[in-house]
């Protein structure tokens, strides 16, 4: 989102930079593994602020209507009164379910030896008392019979 607003993020000898054209928007310097930005926010700012209900439902992690009228209540958001929240896309794609996927029995076949399934093992870490490092088996679809045999 930054890239497409116009932003550039700068790196390098431990700072940290977040420019728009010439303008900086913000800095810090890394710690350990972090970049740290210390953030001040001053009241007289907050006017430019959209109160909207919809925006706070955005900052506030998608909170539910009822949680943002308990907010506004509260006189927590500063000039919010009511919230009146528009469906929202991403709460919406967020409770969708995927749609099971239906159980498909394949029926068996009705003679015996019409369909044999089959598959081959190994090697094997140790070998069978035969000395075979393989083995191979086949299982009757129609009657589950299953033949193991050594190689």
């Amino acid at each position: 989102m930054l890239d497409n607003g116009g932003y550039d993020n700068h790196f390098g000898s431990r700072k940290w930079k977040l420019t728009k054209g010439n303008l900086v928007v913000a800095r810090g310097e890394k710690n350990s593994k972090l970049y740290w930005t210390k953030s001040l926010v001053v009241n007289d700012s907050m006017n430019a602020m959209d109160m909207e209900a919809s925006l706070w439902h955005r900052r506030l992690a998608h909170i539910s209507q009822k949680g943002l009228n308990c907010l506004a209540k509260k006189n927590v958001i500063l000039g919010l009164k009511s919230a009146e929240l528009e469906k929202c896309s991403h709460c919406m794609d967020g409770k969708q379910t995927r749609v099971s996927f239906k159980k498909h029995y394949p029926s068996r076949k009705s003679e015996f030896l019409e369909l044999v399934h089959s598959d081959i093992c190994g090697p094997l870490k140790a070998k069978s008392f035969s000395g075979a490092l393989y083995f191979v088996t086949f299982i009757d679809d129609c009657s589950k019979k299953l033949w193991v045999y050594a190689l």
